[in-house]
């Protein structure tokens, strides 16, 4: 729903500060009613006892009559005819109550409507330029990574190597793409170069430290280095 629109200094005008204290709390509750139900400032008699803690009396619904702050419809002043005609509101039910001047500062309910459909297009033009269709945003959380289940050639019979898994495939929870590399190719050094590299971006398995991947590559494979 929209919001109340009121001047600050509102309270101080001539009109409202000759009310009674019930009798504001009637004019202000009715503001309330117009604004949450969209009526364009139509408060129906139906509602009015329903508005305050206290069921309003009529000399309070007369003395706000008197002040001009309502109109008992149909009868209803010329400046509120020509804000309600240059603002396109709906008409006005022959009976009930009026709010004088309440679409100087509120909506119509076709304008609050309007800037929600504008809100709402707004929203979805910035989805979609930030997403697209969402189709290759939730594919990144939905489908199956295809290097799951692959073996990487470099340590033969593990899904997840100890240098290439935690080095290159930490992003994705030490999951990669295998990589075509010889057993025989991997040496002390390119192992060190690997640890260096975990040491740097801090991609390393779970519970060890860029020197342990060392040890554990030529701890499986004997020979290595030497």
């Amino acid at each position: 729903m929209p919001w109340l629109k009121s001047e600050g200094k509102f309270p101080k005008n001539d009109k409202v500060w000759e009310l009674s204290d019930a009798a504001y709390r009637l004019y202000d509750a009715g503001r309330h009613y117009a604004v949450e139900s969209l009526t364009d400032g139509h408060v129906p008699a139906s509602r009015i006892s329903a508005l305050t803690p206290k069921p309003a009396t009529k000399p309070q619904i007369a003395a706000l009559v008197r002040a001009k702050l309502w109109h008992q419809l149909p009868e209803i002043c010329e400046s509120c005819l020509k804000q309600r005609k240059a603002k396109g509101a709906a008409p006005l039910p022959r009976s009930g109550y009026l709010v004088h001047d309440f679409l100087v500062y509120n909506p119509t309910r076709a304008e609050w409507e309007k800037d929600q459909e504008r809100r709402r297009q707004a929203g979805r033009a910035g989805a979609e330029a930030r997403w697209g269709d969402g189709s290759s945003h939730g594919a990144s959380h939905s489908e199956p990574n295809a290097a799951s289940d692959a073996v990487c050639q470099c340590d033969s019979g593990k899904s997840q190597c100890v240098v290439h898994g935690g080095v290159h495939g930490g992003v994705h929870g030490g999951v990669h793409a295998p990589y075509s590399v010889p057993r025989t190719s991997v040496d002390k050094t390119s192992a060190a170069k690997a640890a260096g590299g975990a040491r740097r971006t801090g991609l390393r398995p779970i519970g060890m430290t860029a020197a342990a991947i060392v040890d554990r590559l030529v701890e499986d494979e004997p020979g290595i280095g030497a």
